[in-house]
C-alpha cells in the first residue's frame, strides 16, 4: 500500500485490527497544487467479514479527527455503488452511511466510472467541511483503530 509522504504531512494512515487487518483508511492530497492544500480525498476499505460491526465508523471517526488536527478543511469521498443482490436491481453505497455520520454530504454521482463485480460501477461524490478540531487531542475514533 502506498502511503509515502502522508504521515510526514500529518495525514492519517489507519488500520483496524482484530488479530489481522480488518480494514484501513487514509487521507491523501486531493490535488498536488498549493491551492488544494487544505483538501484531501479519503479512502476506507473493510474486509468483507468486517462489514456491519462498527469498524468503518471507528476508522472514519479517527480519520476525520486526524485530518482536522492536520489542518484539513475539506474532504472528498468517492463511494462505490454496488448491486445488493445480483439481478435484484437494488443498489447500495455501503460506506455512505458512516461518511454521513461524520458530516459528508452527497454532491454528485459519477456514472459508470469504475468496473467490478462484472459490471460498471457508479460512485457517489461526497464532501465534508471541517471548520475546527472536533475532538482535541486523541479526537474521535474507536476501539481497534491504530496508526500505521
Amino acid at each position: 500500500m502506498e502511503c509515502d509522504g502522508l504521515t510526514e504531512r500529518g495525514l492519517p494512515f489507519l488500520a483496524a485490527e482484530e488479530g489481522t487487518v480488518a480494514g484501513f483508511a487514509y487521507a491523501g492530497p486531493r490535488r498536488p497544487k498549493p491551492a488544494y492544500r487544505y483538501a484531501v480525498e479519503d479512502t476506507a476499505h473493510l474486509a468483507p467479514d468486517a462489514v456491519g460491526r462498527g469498524l468503518g465508523g471507528a476508522l472514519l471517526g479517527e480519520l476525520v479527527g486526524s485530518c482536522t488536527r492536520a489542518g484539513v478543511r475539506r474532504a472528498i469521498a468517492m463511494v462505490a455503488v454496488v448491486a445488493v443482490v445480483a439481478g435484484s436491481g437494488g443498489e447500495a453505497a455501503v460506506s455512505a452511511a458512516p461518511h454521513r455520520r461524520f458530516g459528508f454530504a452527497d454532491v454528485g454521482r459519477l456514472t459508470a466510472v469504475g468496473y467490478g463485480y462484472g459490471r460498471r460501477i457508479d460512485t457517489l461524490l461526497e464532501r465534508a467541511l471541517f471548520p475546527e478540531d472536533p475532538g482535541g487531542p486523541g479526537g474521535p475514533g474507536g476501539p481497534g483503530v491504530s496508526r500505521t
